[in-house]
């Protein structure tokens, strides 16, 4: 019964050990794993935000120059409105909203 016994615990020994190098090479392979995917994320929103940063700003830059009509070709492409547009349809807007009070105002305060 001795050597039955014996020959268990040396069994339970070596899946014991088994079972650690593999749990070592799972986690040493998850930290490989999530360092490789910050790097492969960084360079893809890395690399575009350089090469725009570097070549194509200063290149829109030079094309449309500040303050011009046509600053922003990409909120023109997209069909967006510019800052000024933008400034003039809250300014009518306000004036709108101004009139409207104005006239529940006098209506509410005019005699029946």
């Amino acid at each position: 019964m001795d050597t039955d016994l014996k020959e268990l615990v040396e069994e339970n020994l070596r899946l014991t050990k088994d079972n650690n190098r593999m749990l070592r090479s799972m986690r040493r392979t998850a930290r490989i794993s999530f360092v490789w995917r910050i790097i492969f994320w960084a360079a893809i929103l890395g690399i575009p935000t350089y090469i725009y940063i570097t070549y194509i700003a200063p290149m829109m830059s030079s094309i449309f120059p500040p303050g011009t009509e046509n600053a922003n070709p990409i909120l023109k492409m997209l069909g967006l409105p510019s800052s000024e547009a933008l400034r003039q349809a809250m300014h009518t807007f306000s004036n709108f909203f101004n009139t409207i009070q104005h006239f529940t105002q006098a209506a509410s305060s005019s005699p029946k």
